[in-house]
């Protein structure tokens, strides 16, 4: 069986910027006491949720040509932010989709209508 092809927002920042639980070597249990030195700041790639917040969970997209649309729509939205931050449109491999592979369609379907109407609003 196929997988469908789908599409998500990622979003390339400096380590730095990242939120501190998403950072290598955060624990709940004992917080930043723990991080791990990754170097001179390196540039990292990181899912990106549909209110623009960087995340953990792949968000899919059904059309090449709206996640590209909305990346552009983002983008303008995000260089207001004091933070430098890349946004990219990349296909959605199948190791992304891991348990969520039966419900990715109606998952991108149901997102594409959320991206129509953020961008109508504004």
């Amino acid at each position: 069986m196929h997988d469908p092809v789908l599409y998500t927002i990622t979003a390339i920042l400096a380590h730095d910027d990242l939120p501190t639980p998403m950072k290598e070597g955060w624990s709940s249990s004992f917080g930043s006491a723990f991080l791990d030195y990754v170097g001179d700041n390196p540039q990292v790639t990181r899912y990106m949720s549909l209110n623009g917040r960087v995340c953990q969970k792949c968000v899919f997209i059904g059309s090449q040509g709206l996640a590209e649309q909305f990346a552009v729509w983002m983008q303008t939205k995000l260089d207001h932010k004091k933070r430098p931050i890349t946004v990219s449109v990349r296909r959605v491999k199948s190791t992304d989709l891991n348990y969520r592979r039966k419900t990715a369609v109606a998952e991108a379907q149901a997102n594409d209508a959320k991206i129509l109407e953020l961008m109508a609003e504004g």
